[in-house]
């Protein structure tokens, strides 16, 4: 089952709180969208926001604080770099749609998408990629 980038800002809060609770944060902030836009979260994998959260974590312990405040996480999002690989990135998500046998599973933007050109689009950033 291919596990897409989160496109939305709900989709980053549904998983901010997943993360909250695996990593055991404390925080009174309920939404990561309440902290960074939607123009900060998009293109950000679960990994990245993890990375994000956890530097937050170490952020609020560096300042002897009892929980990860809204200044903490607004830091460590202010101080991410987002790794420079969106040619690879766009090439998995890429590949896991031409992979996918349900358009349930996929995301809207994907469901009616014509195959050939998404064939064509990782051909040639494959392309690309053998350039760079």
């Amino acid at each position: 089952m291919p596990l897409f980038y989160p496109e939305t800002a709900a989709e980053y809060d549904e998983i901010y709180r997943v993360m909250l609770k695996k990593l055991g944060i404390k925080t009174s902030v309920g939404e990561v969208s309440s902290v960074a836009d939607a123009k900060v979260l998009l293109g950000l994998s679960g990994s990245d926001l993890e990375a994000v959260l956890v530097r937050a974590t170490l952020e609020a312990e560096a300042a002897g604080a009892g929980e990860v405040t809204r200044a903490h996480l607004q830091a460590a999002f202010s101080d991410f770099i987002p790794p420079a690989n969106s040619r690879e990135r766009e090439m998995q998500t890429l590949c896991a749609v031409l992979e996918s046998t349900s358009r349930e599973l996929l995301p809207a933007r994907f469901r009616d998408a014509d195959r050939g050109d998404i064939q064509a689009r990782v051909n040639a950033i494959k392309l690309e990629l053998r350039i760079g």
